[in-house]
């Protein structure tokens, strides 16, 4: 008691993060003094966390609803993120298969730098998580068709020999999941020390004050036993906070029937939820039976719900979409304005309702302030304005150059290019993760890369247009395994199902370690609906242990083998397409891309690497050459050390290549809105942003926005320009 009474925290409050919007998913955090509790990591939560500049340093534990790439997907993010932070354990709680979930990321992420104490709940025995702050229970909702007699899998084998592609044919029934919900209760307050009561006992002032406050049982001289409820107040309960997920109504029957949930309809006044937190779609929300449990919990429960039904829309990374704003200035069609959704009709709530929104805050102590607080809730942006400030800056630019920013050149070649991320690493306030849309036709697309947050990326560029476009994305590139170029993988293999029962399956062209990370988290998670070129990548040339760049047999890798399979022979010969995978110098299994069209232009895209002549042969003539550009010129060794690119030296890549035009990408987040800009850049160069579209076109038009987009980012190239000389001078001086 004395630990918890030192440690009790005068501040405590829940928070919304994601909101089932466009580009976020539900996930809330809990504050108090000591510690930060997070409940479910979706895709673009450690890119929040940056938004709302929220540290990492308080956060210990990560608890999960379901094992889902909405509620999981930002995970192994998460915990790297965690890793380079200096964190060396984190712990995570969740239904079954969250261990499945986490060995499963061997596959790109190395478990030996940071250990995960993982606790998976089955219903049976459960222990509740207690800590200084609170004690947290687990409620498990088992799945209608949950069946727990069928043994999905022998621990005896790896997950190769489990889960090989041919023999996975799982009833999508059987991976009906588990849910987790949660009773969340504070630890209580205790009772003021009343001096007078004390006193008038003959409990001498001293050590014997402070036993009687820590719930001890004190012996006076004359031998009267004096009792801490006889000279304190009464002991004030937690407030309690209930953690309902339920996808779909056929989980309804077991959580208004759950033992433990229902037992706050019987319980004291003082003992209900103080808020009911419903991550529930409408269809949950309005069934008879719900609301009639809902209800139950009496008038003083407040009820939160969140789902993307009548959570408003507004953008969650806000300083990204303030940039685009301005950028829209320069060119409207290269820098389109991202898209909200139209303010929502709140229907009528069975029961009293606030709606989730961005940042919205539940204030739990100290019970004076309990209650909703919208203060950091964040207004709409106002576009209009943000443009006007544009537009003022760059006026006179806007005068000399207005020829060469209006138009572009005419072009017979019909191609799209959308950078949907442009940031290397890790998601940034201003960059997300590497992602590249190719559009070829009307009716097929190319995804360069998949980093996390990649389809939220993309809901937000394109809007209500958003399912037609994923629907077309005919194959999915993975360069290599580092977690910023495929993370979004899962939820794209199956999202095309979501918006189209018809789609075909995807195509998935990678390193073979991917195709073990799909397997096996089709096998125990998620179904997912993918088809992986295993033609292209030979398993026994690639044994990591063994591969040497320098005796590998290129030509026989890169011959394009993987059109034997009549799906990707089919799917490619459709659209005039041809692809030749190269081998780049950056990790082991890492691959630059070459597609070739029969109208005759040629578009190649890097991955990361160094500056490479294998790559520079293959897309020789290249109408478009994607490279990377993470580093300056100065940070060459640190490029070489990690086998990266600088902005020179991807450019002269370019050259060599004979690239009509070169698009630099993958920026360091140390550059987070504009990178280092130098003499080597020519008429021939641009600089990549988020939502950048362009198309052949464009080409003459991009380079001549350089000098506009140092009128708009000028703090930050004052800044980068001083950091620069800073980094000359070091080298000057080490070399003197």
């Amino acid at each position: 008691m004395a630990s918890k009474t030192k440690l009790l925290s005068n501040k405590v409050y829940l928070q919304v993060l994601g909101t089932c919007s466009l580009d976020t998913t539900p996930s809330l955090l809990l504050f108090t003094d000591s510690q930060r509790y997070l409940f479910n990591c979706g895709e673009g939560t450690q890119r929040l966390f940056n938004e709302q500049k929220i540290k990492y340093n308080k956060l210990n534990n990560i608890f999960f609803t379901r094992i889902c790439w909405e509620r999981c997907g930002g995970l192994p993010g998460m915990a790297m993120t965690l890793r380079d932070s200096k964190k060396t354990t984190i712990n995570i709680y969740g239904p079954e298969n969250l261990k499945d979930l986490m060995n499963g990321t061997r596959f790109f992420i190395f478990h030996e730098k940071m250990k995960y104490v993982c606790t998976q709940y089955n219903g049976i025995k459960d222990t509740a998580f207690t800590d200084e702050n609170l004690t947290l229970t687990p409620v498990v909702i088992q799945g209608i068709n949950n069946d727990k007699s069928h043994d999905r899998k022998d621990e005896n084998l790896n997950s190769e020999q489990q889960h090989p592609d041919k023999k996975i044919k799982l009833d999508p029934g059987l991976l009906k999941e588990s849910i987790s919900c949660y009773i969340c209760q504070l630890v209580s307050v205790p009772g003021k020390f009343l001096l007078n009561k004390a006193k008038e006992l003959g409990v001498p002032k001293g050590p014997l004050y402070g036993k009687l406050k820590n719930g001890e049982n004190i012996i006076l001289e004359d031998g009267t036993e004096v009792c801490p409820e006889q000279v304190t107040e009464p002991t004030s309960p937690g407030p309690v906070v209930l953690f309902i997920d339920c996808p779909c109504v056929d989980y309804i029957p077991n959580i208004v029937n759950n033992h433990s949930l229902c037992a706050f309809h019987e319980g004291p006044s003082n003992m209900a939820p103080v808020i009911i937190v419903h991550m529930v779609p409408m269809a949950v929300y309005n069934h008879p039976d719900y609301v009639s449990w809902s209800k139950k919990f009496g008038e003083r429960t407040e009820h939160l719900l969140i789902n993307s039904e009548v959570c408003s829309d507004h953008v969650a990374f806000r300083r990204q979409a303030t940039i685009q704003c301005k950028l829209n200035t320069l060119d409207p069609s290269i820098f389109p304005l991202l898209y909200q959704s139209p303010k929502k009709d709140l229907p009528q709530f069975p029961i009293r309702t606030v709606p989730g929104a961005f940042c919205l805050q539940y204030h739990l102590r100290p019970l004076k302030q309990q209650g909703y607080s919208t203060s950091d809730v964040p207004e709409p942006l106002n576009v209009q304005e943000l443009k006007n400030e544009a537009i003022t800056a760059i006026k006179d630019i806007k005068k000399r150059e207005d020829n060469s920013l209006g138009q572009g050149s005419v072009d017979d070649f019909d191609f799209e290019v959308v950078f949907i991320g442009t940031g290397a690493s890790l998601p940034s306030k201003y960059r997300n993760v590497s992602s590249t849309l190719l559009s070829i036709s009307n009716e097929h697309s190319v995804l360069l890369d998949c980093g996390e947050g990649t389809l939220g990326q993309l809901y937000r560029h394109y809007g209500n247009k958003a399912d037609d476009v994923i629907r077309r994305i005919s194959c999915v590139f993975i360069s290599h395994m580092h977690a910023d170029h495929h993370l979004r993988i899962l939820k794209r293999c199956f999202s095309v199902k979501q918006v189209s029962d018809t789609a075909a399956h995807t195509l998935v062209i990678g390193p073979l370690r991917m195709r073990s990370w799909l397997t096996e988290y089709s096998s125990l998670c998620e179904h997912l609906d993918f088809r992986f070129d295993r033609d292209r990548f030979d398993r026994d040339r690639f044994d990591r242990d063994r591969f040497d760049r320098d005796r590998f047999d290129r030509d026989r890798f890169c011959r394009d083998r993987f059109c034997r399979d009549r799906f990707g022979r089919d799917k490619f010969v459709r659209v005039g397409l041809s692809i030749s995978v190269v081998p780049v110098d950056h990790c082991a299994f890492a691959y630059g891309l070459v597609l070739s069209h029969v109208t005759g232009w040629k578009v190649v895209y890097s991955g990361d690497t160094r500056p490479c002549k294998e790559l520079i042969d293959a897309g020789a003539g290249a109408t478009l050459l994607i490279h990377e550009a993470t580093l300056e010129d100065e940070m060459t060794s640190e490029a070489i050390e990690k086998k990266h690119s600088t902005t020179t030296e991807a450019i002269s890549s370019g050259l060599e290549m004979s690239a009509r035009f070169i698009m630099l990408n993958h920026f360091s987040q140390r550059y987070p809105k504009i990178p280092v800009f130098n003499e080597k850049f020519t008429k021939h160069t641009g600089i990549a942003f988020d939502h950048m579209t362009i198309r052949p076109r464009d080409f003459d038009k991009i380079p001549s926005l350089l000098p506009a987009l140092k009128v708009l980012f000028a703090e930050e190239v004052e800044e980068l320009t001083q950091n620069t000389e800073i980094r000359r001078n070091k080298l000057n001086a080490n070399e003197s």
